[in-house]
Parts: structure tokens; C-alpha cells; sequence
């Protein structure tokens, strides 16, 4: 037996890859006798390459959204890095200006301690 993606079980023909589903298809008479060829084309195409390619595009969609649920988890790292980054910034503009605060405050002390030794 074979689980389908959809949750469906099929019956697998040991050792052909061919399952009740595919058998089924090519059962199937096309209505039209032009479309005959084509069909039956499709058909064969379906029995030997269809579950594969089911497969495949299952595949596929699961690693579109493993991608997509990177990239937001991406994107709110970065978020999250402006905001650490900008919050250092601040953290260090605000510590420069405290410092030449203090050297301002300094200067002023030193002058006046001149002042009143010159005086």
C-alpha cells in the first residue's frame, strides 16, 4: 500500500511502482480518437512518472515553507538586532555626553581653583 499526500491509500502492485490509481487511468477510454494518442501518452506518463512527481512537488511546498518560516525567523533576528544596536547607540551618546559633562565641570573647577590661587 502507498499513502498518498492527500491522506488516501492505494494499493501498490509489488515491485512496478504501479499503483490501483494509475491502472485505473489507463482504463479510462479517451471520447475522442484524436485525443486517443495523447491520452494514452498522459496515461503512461502518469503510471510511470506521476507518484514521483507528487512526490516531488510535496516535496517541494514542504521546503517553501521550511524557507519562508527562515526568513520571518531571519527577518525578527534582524529586527532585533536594529533595536540592541539601537539602544547601544543611545546607551553611548548618553555616556558621552556625561563625560564631557564631567570634563566641562572639571575645566570650570580647574579655572576657578587658579582664580582663587592667583587672587
Amino acid at each position: 500500500m502507498v499513502r498518498k499526500h492527500n491522506g488516501s491509500v492505494d494499493e501498490q502492485i509489488p515491485h512496478a511502482g504501479i499503483t490501483a490509481t494509475s491502472i485505473a487511468m489507463l482504463e479510462k477510454q479517451p471520447d475522442e480518437p484524436a485525443s486517443s494518442a495523447l491520452g494514452t501518452i498522459d496515461q503512461v506518463r502518469e503510471l510511470l512518472f506521476g507518484e514521483t512527481k507528487r512526490g516531488t512537488e510535496y516535496r517541494i511546498e514542504e521546503l517553501e515553507k521550511r524557507l519562508e518560516a527562515l526568513r520571518a525567523a531571519t527577518e525578527e533576528r534582524f529586527a532585533e538586532f536594529a533595536r540592541m544596536t539601537a539602544e547601544m547607540d543611545k546607551a553611548h551618546d548618553e555616556r558621552r555626553r556625561s563625560s564631557v559633562d564631567e570634563i566641562g565641570s572639571a575645566i570650570v573647577d580647574f579655572g576657578n581653583m587658579i582664580r582663587s590661587r592667583s587672587a
